[in-house]
């Protein structure tokens, strides 16, 4: 498997081989379903999910597609369906933060933190209030 931990970074180093990437939690029974998208929040879609499907590759490899590039959010779905039709789904999200070198830099992010952006503020950024508080500490005198 080409998928190492950098500890210090906190990253998913994933090695890209001939244009793909393996699968991060492939399900390898007859009955698996297993894909790989390009994600983005939409709560029309299903699951609260827009999706764009990696085409497959090789075994447990996906090509990863032309427009992929760093911010975006990935989802890697392997599902075993048991023989009464029950799912036991696995899903894993990651957010691009680097691509080059031939590899890719991912970190685990949770479904719920999709779509969300993940620039920090300047530091010389105050915060601002909605409500002026002062004339209500006047009025309470």
């Amino acid at each position: 498997m080409t998928w190492t931990y950098d500890k210090e970074e906190k990253v998913w180093v994933v090695n890209i081989e001939d244009g793909c990437i393996p699968h991060a939690c492939y399900e390898s029974h007859r009955r698996g379903k297993n894909w790989v998208a390009t994600v983005n929040k939409n709560l029309k879609a299903p699951g609260g999910l827009e999706r764009q499907f990696w085409r497959k590759g090789t075994g447990i490899y996906y090509v990863i597609p032309t427009e992929l590039s760093v911010g975006d959010y990935i989802e890697f779905g392997g599902d075993y369906y048991s023989t009464s039709g029950r799912p036991a789904r696995n899903r894993e999200y990651y957010l691009i933060r680097a691509i080059g070198g031939g590899c890719l830099n991912l970190k685990t992010v949770d479904k719920k933190d999709v779509g969300k952006k993940m620039a920090e503020p300047a530091p010389h950024e105050t915060p601002r209030r909605f409500i002026d508080l002062s004339e209500k500490d006047s009025q309470l005198d």
